[in-house]
């Protein structure tokens, strides 16, 4: 649902948000389309992802994945953000003057 201002600002993430982006996340959906159903900014989604932002709602959605989806439950205690590199540790030396 669209603002009626389009000029307005997007939402800060609650940490009931936050719980339900990772149950999400857990179950496959992408990044920007959780972004978009909280009309957030999108840094904010990586912010949670990152566990820079509402620290315990990733071990909260653990928690009641628990008892609602266990398999994904578990899929989300193993996750770990990992960062992508711009450039291979071999292709450095393109970059050397």
């Amino acid at each position: 649902m669209l603002p009626e201002n389009p000029r307005t600002p997007s939402r800060k993430l609650t940490f009931r948000e936050t719980v339900e982006a990772w149950k999400y996340y857990a179950q496959g959906h992408f990044p920007h389309r959780i972004t978009a159903h909280f009309d957030t900014d999108p840094a904010r989604m990586y912010d949670v992802l990152k566990e820079r932002l509402h620290h315990g709602s990733k071990q909260q959605a653990i928690k009641e994945l628990e008892k609602e989806n266990p398999p994904l439950a578990d899929k989300l205690r193993r996750f770990k953000f990992k960062t992508k590199k711009a450039a291979d540790q071999n292709q450095s030396d393109l970059f050397q003057t």
